[in-house]
């Protein structure tokens, strides 16, 4: 089953001022945490080895395989 992002309840104070980074945020479920974190007032970063045309909400986006050093160094 599909979750959908845009029906969650969420508090839009909950994570003000919090800094995430979200590894893995384009597709399934770490799209969901990246959602409910921007929904919830959270500045996020998503690391992923490639990117779909458009996030529902573009966080801030780094394009990488954390599997490999040159990877882990990019988004570091």
């Amino acid at each position: 089953m599909k979750s959908n992002p845009s029906r969650l309840l969420v508090d839009a104070k909950e994570f003000t001022g919090k800094r995430v980074l979200v590894t893995g945020g384009t597709k399934g479920m770490g799209e969901t945490i990246v959602t409910r974190l921007i929904k919830a007032g959270a500045t996020v970063i998503t690391t992923a080895r490639s990117f779909p045309d458009k996030l529902p909400e573009r966080p801030v986006s780094v394009q990488s395989d954390l599997s490999t050093v040159e990877g882990t160094e990019a988004v570091i």
